[in-house]
């Protein structure tokens, strides 16, 4: 004789709602859940009862107050993460702010940002709501000493200065609310709170927890997370855009009486081009800036997300040069002793990409700044399309051409999910040239220009300035024109001696010491 459970079979079991036949003021959950599946952003208009429904049935659940499930979250969840502060990533974007002040209140902590500066689109985002931004981490009293959940990332190159030189601050850091994947450096030596989940936005992350803790969201906090997931996963048309994305876009509209998404969207990608190009070359290439380190390789990748990229190829050949710029001064040190400015070539970034995204078109290119990058991009995105940067645009070095200055990616728009992957995988999987790793001599007359000053920076008070002359003179030697003048005459793969970079063989290493 079988034992039985008193337990309905796993098959039979059903652990979600199950919809009643004209229940009144009832959401059809049951129904509703397997559309939301698979729904888009021009499909949330075709639910706008059952999402109008939902809202209405979370408002009544926050004028009963706390419930049982929401007793349990607060006792035992939220109480960990209390009077922290709740900072985001420097290079700071709009996820990290909305991440940042929409968990604060969540967990009843202070909101912070990373950075003093805030790119265009924070600021136009904080100025269509009405709201300030948070306080800057290190103008905090207790920045030093306080108990921190960082939001947003968790790569220790990514930290607030204070976190990122304090070597106990894994002693302070207490939560972590993410959606990127979690970095090998980030160790504790005790259990931390985590959240961290594969969407397409750290604010998805952050209003799923409101609606779970039965917590009542403010319309201003609903408009700035709403905008913050529009950001992040460019108007939900990211591959990193998951369902759960779209699921809070839907909601957030509702709570945030957001008529037009899509207007919305597209006002806060033209406020940021606008910003972009109103930058200037150096901050267009640190603006938004990550660094990794694969296989040895020290590699960075610059985002620009523009409505139109035009304006950014104008100023193509300047770029160029800050990338450069870029790749050595990530040598350059405090001496804690002396306070003396110092620079160690093996801390130099190996290859530096800048990737323009186009928010409209939802296609990227590569910007190449030299050999290394081209080999990359070449190497990691074998379906490219290679043309020069720009009408006219000179190569950035002997060994590449000007044709071989931008790469069209086609439709890969995310760094997380497609540009970091796919570089990774190249740096891991193909041999690198034997000079891959090895200081060329243009890298070592831009560094005697660097430090002579030549080039210095000065801030105009819009943007900075800098001495082209004396950086291009560095970068646009006689044999890196000539080689780019060749283009028509030799390969792509071929510098101006007619040798393949590529093979890395002796006559190129030979070429590489005599520039």
């Amino acid at each position: 004789m079988a034992l039985t459970t008193g337990q309905p079979t796993i098959n039979n079991r059903e652990f979600s709602h199950i919809d009643q036949e004209g229940a009144p003021n009832e959401v059809a959950y049951k129904a509703f859940q397997r559309k939301v599946l698979s729904m888009q952003l021009e499909d949330i208009k075709d639910h706008k009862d059952t999402i109008r429904g939902l809202t209405e049935q979370f408002k009544k659940n926050w004028n009963k107050g706390l419930g049982a499930e929401s007793f349990v979250e607060d006792t035992f969840m939220r109480s960990q993460l209390r009077d922290a502060i709740f900072v985001g990533h420097v290079n700071t974007d709009l996820d990290s702010i909305a991440g940042a002040v929409g968990a604060a209140e969540l967990y009843r902590g202070q909101a912070a940002r990373a950075e003093e500066s805030l790119n265009g689109e924070v600021l136009f985002a904080l100025k269509w709501i009405g709201m300030e931004p948070p306080p800057c981490f290190d103008s905090l009293p207790n920045a030093k000493t306080g108990r921190v959940c960082l939001v947003d990332h968790n790569e220790v190159d990514q930290m607030t200065p204070i976190l990122k030189k304090d070597e106990k601050r894994m002693k302070r850091i207490v939560g972590l609310i993410d959606h990127h994947a979690v970095a090998a450096n980030f160790t504790s030596s005790t259990p931390l709170f985590m959240d961290t989940r594969p969407w397409g936005s750290m604010a998805a992350i952050v209003f799923h927890t409101y609606l779970r803790n039965r917590v009542p969201i403010r319309k201003e906090i609903a408009q700035l997370l709403l905008c913050a997931i529009l950001s992040d996963t460019l108007n939900l048309k990211s591959g990193t855009t998951t369902p759960a994305d779209r699921f809070c876009v839907a909601l957030l509209s509702s709570f945030g009486e957001v008529e037009d998404i899509d207007d919305l969207a597209m006002r806060l990608f033209t406020a940021k081009t606008d910003w972009i190009v109103g930058l200037g070359a150096y901050e267009m290439c640190r603006g938004d800036q990550k660094n990794f380190e694969v296989n040895g390789v020290r590699l960075s990748i610059a985002v620009l997300e523009v409505t139109a990229s035009a304006p950014i190829m104008a100023v193509a050949e300047d770029i160029m040069i800050q990338l450069r710029v870029f790749k050595y001064e990530k040598g350059d040190y405090l001496n804690e002793d002396t306070q003396e400015k110092c620079h160690e070539t093996n801390k130099e970034s190996h290859c530096a990409l800048l990737f323009i995204v186009d928010t409209v078109k939802q296609q990227s290119v590569a910007l190449i700044c030299g050999a290394r990058e081209q080999w990359l991009v070449e190497t990691a995105f074998p379906e490219g399309k290679w043309s020069a940067a720009a009408p006219g645009v000179k190569s950035p070095s002997a060994f590449i051409t000007a044709e071989q200055t931008l790469c069209d990616v086609g439709s890969l728009v995310s760094r997380k999910l497609d540009f970091v992957p796919k570089c990774t995988e190249a740096l891991k999987s193909v041999p690198l040239p034997e000079w891959y790793m090895q200081t060329s001599k243009e890298m070592e007359r831009l560094g005697k220009v660097l430090a002579t000053n030549q080039g210095a920076l000065t801030n105009s008070g819009q943007k900075f300035e800098w001495d082209r002359n004396a950086l291009r003179s560095a970068v646009w030697t006689e044999e890196s024109c000539n080689g780019a003048d060749k283009a028509g005459e030799a390969k792509p793969a071929k510098c101006g001696w007619g040798c393949s970079f590529l093979t890395g063989g002796k006559r190129e290493r030979e070429v590489m010491n005599e520039l």
